[in-house]
């Protein structure tokens, strides 16, 4: 089967499938960051419906306006 159209899981399935001997360990790694990379995608992108949007009140180094995390405080 081809890889594209395949999710990131399935693709660890299969490697570990395809080496019997590994012990999962980094399977189970790799299926911990995609989710925590989807959870950080679903925050990021409801961050302007919920108003956590917009820029800071401060710059960086290069001079350019921040836009806000939804972690800082008002």
């Amino acid at each position: 089967m081809s890889d594209i159209g395949k999710s990131v899981i399935q693709y660890i399935v299969e490697q570990q499938r395809a080496h019997p001997d590994a012990s999962g360990d980094l399977s189970g790694l790799l299926s911990d960051i995609v989710s925590a990379c989807k959870k950080i995608s679903h925050l990021v992108s409801r961050s302007g419906i919920i108003g956590l949007g917009g820029y800071a009140d401060s710059e960086n180094i290069q001079g350019e306006a921040q836009k806000k995390t939804g972690y800082h405080q008002q």
